[in-house]
């Protein structure tokens, strides 16, 4: 990781403080601005680290560290969740998500959806990565 990536990987830790959310409250209908991402499916340990989200999502889908409120993954489902504070930028990275972001670090396309779609029960699914 550079150093460009790492202050940025800090910035990004440094401005989450979760201590005052009430954790049984957030469910997927009260999420809003929130990407799902299938980061772990293209993953060759479908586990990827924290220390490869934060490329992904600066370098591939091209996201500026001040429009993210929250970064986290889904303990059941295994899905890297990221909340945003800008419904343009949300919209955007859906577009891209939608047709698959290329995962530089691993040459494979990355889908995802927000979790309004989900909760819909509308979930685009790629075989290619399956």
């Amino acid at each position: 990781m550079n150093q460009q990536q790492q202050e940025k990987e800090e910035e990004v830790t440094a401005c989450f403080d979760i201590s005052q959310i009430d954790l049984r409250q957030l469910t997927f209908a009260s999420r809003k601005r929130t990407l799902c991402i299938d980061i772990n499916a293209v993953h060759p340990t479908q586990n990827a680290p924290h220390t490869e989200w934060f490329p992904f999502l600066f370098d591939d889908l091209k996201l500026d560290v001040k429009y993210i409120h929250e970064v986290n993954v889904h303990t059941i489902i295994n899905i890297l969740m990221v909340g945003l504070t800008d419904e343009q930028v949300f919209q955007d990275c859906l577009v891209k998500l939608k047709d698959g972001v290329e995962w530089s670090l691993y040459n494979k396309k990355v889908y995802g959806w927000s979790t309004v779609m989900y909760k819909n029960g509308f979930v685009k699914i790629d075989p290619s990565n399956l």
